[in-house]
């Protein structure tokens, strides 16, 4: 092409004298067409195709540039920025002093602007990630190490705060409680931390601010109570503060303290003391308080004053550890009932507040400390952490790590722009090395001063991670878990693999907590190096706890690490039950009818439609399976059949039913509470009348899917049963007495796959979403598709590629 333009401008550059008119070119009786020889040409009945050639000759500027924008295919809309571009030179000065290289104009354009600065540091890789090496290879880069390349966490977010429409978009202070939580800062996330706030707190009598945790005396608003003449009868622990815009509030916007009660021993009931003593307990104790699990509402100034010097054993009814005994000076928590007080357990078992944990960290100083400054801003942020694929076959991955400001709306921070890449480790690295190297996060957590005008007035920013996010297998890494496939997987609970079709498991009782996930870690220290490994296996952690301490040393174990709900629902529950429908449940015809359906099936408006699930349902995409779970249960309520059943599969369902429209009414709803889970824990907002059924909707929409699954094993089994009996009773020994060690009852092994999904980690995990929409607002803060939909714009190569 650029001996093509070559030649083009030399041949411009010669004036054609003899170029002829357009009329001339035409003319076949043109003299010129007579030289074309003598010999006469006979017709052969064909006509010369016209063309129309311009009268004029084009210009040697405007012909270069046809040229080039015919080899490179500019389209319409290209040509005419180019053209609003050249329209702006007033001479060609500027055309003759570009570079000629395309690297040196694009080096030097990127040099015209401003960008936050990058740094790097070397870190290890690991030679047992790269097993396209030969044995040899690997011992080369065993000390081998590669640079990481990280975004400045300090700069980027001193350039936020100083970004006008950045500040105008981010809600600043206070938590809200409303009726219908939507956004991060109406949940319980936002409102039990102390930093969240950018300093705006609730005031003892004194002005000092009333930190989340603090244990304080109040006096209640009750006529028939007594503490009107004793300012220390009622005990409680600050668990949240928020401005109250709900239909509980005394006025909107009035500042709304949560509190949870500690229950003293000279005002504990009869039926109490006696609970406490059950089982062997230690009986309670004249310096013991115990919490009462539930939440109570106080104004400021029903606060009188704050208490101090009471120990919280933490070891106490640890499954891990060994402590007995109670301190005889000091005043002592160490028990919690739960709100109905029919059950006792120790307080290792109850899940702490946020504001516990940055007061464990940084104590009440630390955190006067944090807002000394009047001038102070918080900015929480979710970190996304995720491995994705160069290359089509994933096999070279790389980890992205994005930060998701947490105080923008659900909206703005679905939008690519607010996601900001922190860096992305190389492929070989170690996911601990990686995390080690951004330790500057950990200097904004406990704040930063900044200059954030021209004024140089100094500026207090407070960023912390609010919570990780990532699809299950990563999340248990980031947790210090190990992964779904292990004997007790789930990072919430101890749940055994066997167990996790069991849907009425009591999580509260064999929760994994905070604490009690810590005096685990302790115990397997102190166990012996021998039997180390069998303990990490037993209870499924990682041997090593999570790096994610280093640069948010204030995580909770029990609510950092939520789970998505559009891939455990969508990829998840909806999928399953999609591809029971077809392979199990619908018979040959059945499915020709089902796709035949669907294709004439009118979708709203905007929705693309679906392929035949019966051919393409494995090349489904997350939001395909997400609009067939909306479409199956309108379709199925007005298209199925019995007709379209299988013959073995409506048998095992009939047996169940006494009709026909029973049965095939217990198909449909099945879809439809599946469809219901779906729009509740992926929706940006749970109505009031939905929020306190959400466990019931959840649970029965799973229990329905394992209804169907046990019918579709039970069907296999009347299959293989009636082949195999015909098959051993058409041979010469027809009496089954005479067939020992053959049993016609034994499941087959199509029947045990469909068993085996009842007990996926996806169907599990549905138990553990309520406390996530408890914390959160709504599960749905906490989905990984706008971070994995970052993915595409990074299209870079890692290091060792």
């Amino acid at each position: 092409m650029h001996d093509l333009i070559t030649a083009a401008i030399q041949d411009a550059d010669e004036e054609i004298l003899d170029e002829p008119t357009s009329e001339e070119a035409l003319d076949p009786e043109s003299p010129r067409i007579a030289e074309l020889g003598g010999t006469p040409i006979p017709d052969d009945g064909a006509e010369e195709v016209r063309h129309d050639r311009s009268p004029y000759i084009q210009e040697r500027f405007a012909l270069l540039l046809s040229l080039w924008c015919e080899h490179v295919g500019i389209s319409r809309s290209q040509y005419a920025s180019l053209l609003q571009i050249l329209l702006t030179l007033e001479d060609v000065r500027p055309i003759r002093i570009l570079p000629s290289t395309l690297s040196t104009l694009k080096r030097r354009f990127k040099a015209q602007f401003p960008i936050l600065p990058l740094r790097r540091k070397k870190i290890p890789v690991v030679s047992a990630k790269l097993p396209t090496l030969s044995a040899a290879e690997r011992q080369l880069v065993t000390s081998t190490t590669c640079w990481l390349y990280f975004q400045d966490p300090i700069s980027l977010f001193s350039n936020m705060i100083k970004s006008p429409i950045f500040r105008e978009s981010m809600h600043v202070g206070m938590a809200h409680f409303v009726d219908e939580p939507s956004e991060l800062w109406e949940s319980l996330s936002w409102a039990s931390s102390n930093r969240s706030t950018s300093g705006v707190f609730a005031r003892y009598s004194d002005g000092l601010p009333v930190f989340v945790s603090d244990i304080v005396n109040y006096r209640c608003r009750g006529l028939d109570c007594s503490c009107a003449g004793d300012d220390q009868r009622h005990i409680r622990r600050v668990q949240a503060v928020a401005k109250d815009f709900s239909s509980h509030a005394i006025s909107p916007g009035a500042v709304t303290i949560l509190v949870q009660p500690y229950i003293q021993f000279q005002h504990a009931s009869d039926e109490l003391k006696a609970l406490l003593t059950r089982k062997r307990k230690p009986p309670f104790a004249e310096n013991e308080l115990v919490i009462h699990e539930t939440l109570i509402r106080l104004q400021e100034v029903d606060i009188i004053q704050r208490v101090s010097r009471i120990w919280h054993d933490y070891k106490f009814g640890s499954m891990f550890s060994k402590r007995i005994g109670e301190p005889a000076n000091k005043t002592f928590v160490r028990r919690v009932i739960n709100e109905a007080a029919t059950l006792v357990r120790p307080i290792c078992q109850l899940s702490p507040s946020r504001g516990q944990l940055e007061m464990r960290k940084y104590g009440r100083s630390g955190l006067l400390r944090m807002f000394e400054n009047t001038n102070c801003i918080s900015v929480p942020y979710q970190l996304f952490i995720d491995g994705f694929g160069v290359y089509r076959n994933m096999y070279r991955s790389i980890m992205g790590i994005y930060m998701i400001p947490a105080c923008l709306s659900a909206a703005d921070r679905a939008k690519p722009v607010n996601i900001y890449p922190i860096t992305l480790g190389p492929h070989g690295s170690n996911f601990r090395d990686v995390i080690a190297s951004l330790q500057r996060l950990s200097v904004l957590d406990k704040g930063l001063d900044i200059n954030s005008d021209s004024r140089h007035e100094s500026t207090t920013v407070i960023a912390f991670c609010m919570a990780f996010l990532g699809d299950m297998p990563q999340q248990q890494d980031n947790s210090g878990f190990r992964r779904p496939t292990a004997a007790r997987s789930c990072r919430n609970c101890l749940i055994h693999n066997y167990e996790r079709a069991d849907l009425e498991y009591d999580i509260h009782k064999y929760g994994r907590f905070h604490f009690e996930t810590q005096n685990l870690r302790s115990h397997i220290q102190e166990t012996p190096v021998r039997k180390r490994n069998g303990e990490l296996k037993k209870y499924g952690v990682s041997a090593d706890e999570s790096p994610l301490f280093t640069i948010a040393p204030c995580l909770n174990l029990d609510t950092f690490f939520p789970s998505d709900p559009c891939h455990s629902e969508y990829s998840g529950i909806s999928k399953l039950a999609h591809s029971l429908l077809v392979d199990a449940i619908l018979s040959p015809r059945g499915r020709e009818e089902y796709a035949w359906q669907l294709r004439r099936f009118q979708f709203p408006f905007g929705w693309g439609r679906l392929q035949s699930p019966v051919h393409h349902l494995e090349s489904y995409q997350l939001q395909e399976h997400a609009r067939a779970s909306v479409t199956l249960p309108l379709l199925l309520r007005c298209c199925l059949q019995k007709s379209w059943i299988a013959t073995a599969y409506w048998s095992a369902l009939s047996k169940m039913f006494t009709t026909t429209a029973s049965a095939l009414e217990t198909i449909v709803q099945v879809f439809v509470a599946i469809a219901k889970s779906n729009t509740i824990l992926v929706s940006r907002k749970i109505c009031l009348s939905d929020r306190p059924n959400l466990l019931p909707i959840i649970r029965t929409a799973r229990q329905g899917l394992q209804l169907l699954l046990e019918i579709a094993a039970i069907a296999t089994e009347a299959v293989t049963s009636r082949r195999g009996r015909s098959q051993l009773l058409s041979e010469e020994s027809p009496s089954r007495d005479m067939l020992p060690g053959i049993n016609l009852e034994t499941p087959s092994k199509r029947a045990k796959e469909f068993r085996a999904i009842k007990q996926r980690p996806n169907v599990h995990i549905g138990l553990h979403y309520p406390r996530l929409a408890e914390e959160y607002g709504v599960p749905n803060n906490c989905n990984v598709l706008a971070g994995e939909n970052k993915h595409r714009y990074l299209y870079i190569l890692s290091p060792l590629s």
